[in-house]
């Protein structure tokens, strides 16, 4: 009858490769995927996406100028030039749609060239000395006599507008802006790269598409997400303005649907990867 210790070390004889440790693979395969790997890739691929759509709307003078010219900032520039003519006695609401819209294409672009808004008027002056001109001209007077108050009333209008519309709120609008720019393109640029290296790290190891499409996922529901609470942060605070309210929204709405096709994008591309690496985990 063989005893306890004769049966263990038959059962050592039988079985040595048990006992001998296994190499670790070179590198691991898709199943070892972690979900830390994911979550931290999509927080990248989250600063990205947020800051590319906030360099592509907010940050984006070409979307501000088109943004400007539909909303309330033609009507304040229209208010200022009015103001500033009714210094002098001078008639109202002179200025077309195509001069508003130009002015402030003019105030815009100084504004995100982080410049001093500098308005052209002499549309403006140059109506003004034609029906000072034509008046004068009716009652058999030489308008060459009026030339140099015509200037100097130029001058003074140009001033008083271009002080105006520089206030204070808007020279610190213009300052954070600027400052804010730089920083979108620096979280932009400097996530842009972590997520190529973590893609290119995640290729040797052997599960990219399994990688881009999880991470993918994540980061578009993150996106969703800060589009829905940053629309209703900036609505609930618009409230305090009513007069800027309806431009907000129509603003905020363009935005935000900017962000939501970004979003679908990100989701389908993840799609595609998922499905991908579906079909080739099949094959092998």
């Amino acid at each position: 009858m063989t005893s306890r210790e004769e049966y263990r070390q038959q059962q050592g004889r039988d079985t040595p490769e048990q006992m001998e440790p296994q190499e670790p693979a070179a590198f691991p395969t898709g199943s070892h995927l972690r979900i830390h790997t994911i979550i931290m890739f999509a927080l990248v691929i989250w600063l990205f996406l947020t800051s590319f759509w906030l360099y592509r709307t907010i940050f984006n003078k070409q979307f501000a100028i088109r943004e400007a010219s539909s909303t309330a900032v033609a009507d304040q520039i229209n208010s200022a030039v009015d103001s500033a003519l009714e210094q002098y006695n001078l008639p109202h609401s002179i200025l077309t749609k195509k001069e508003t819209n130009s002015l402030v294409k003019q105030a815009v672009s100084d504004v995100y060239d982080n410049q001093r808004i500098s308005l052209d008027l002499s549309p403006i002056t140059n109506q003004l000395q034609s029906s000072v001109s034509s008046t004068l001209s009716s009652y058999g007077i030489d308008s060459s006599l009026a030339g140099n108050s015509i200037n100097a009333v130029s001058t003074q209008l140009n001033s008083a507008v271009n002080e105006r519309v520089n206030n204070d709120s808007v020279k610190s609008f213009t300052e954070g802006l600027h400052t804010a720019s730089l920083i979108d393109l620096a979280v932009m640029a400097v996530s842009g790269i972590l997520a190529v290296v973590q893609l290119v790290t995640a290729s040797f190891r052997r599960y990219p598409l399994k990688l881009l499409a999880w991470s993918g996922f994540l980061a578009a529901l993150l996106l969703a997400g800060t589009i829905s609470v940053g629309r209703q942060v900036v609505l609930e605070a618009s409230r305090t303005l009513p007069d800027l309210a309806a431009s907000v929204v129509g603003v905020v709405k363009d935005i935000a649907n900017f962000g939501w096709r970004l979003a679908i994008v990100t989701a389908v591309i993840s799609a595609i990867c998922l499905l991908t690496h579906t079909l080739l985990s099949l094959r092998r």
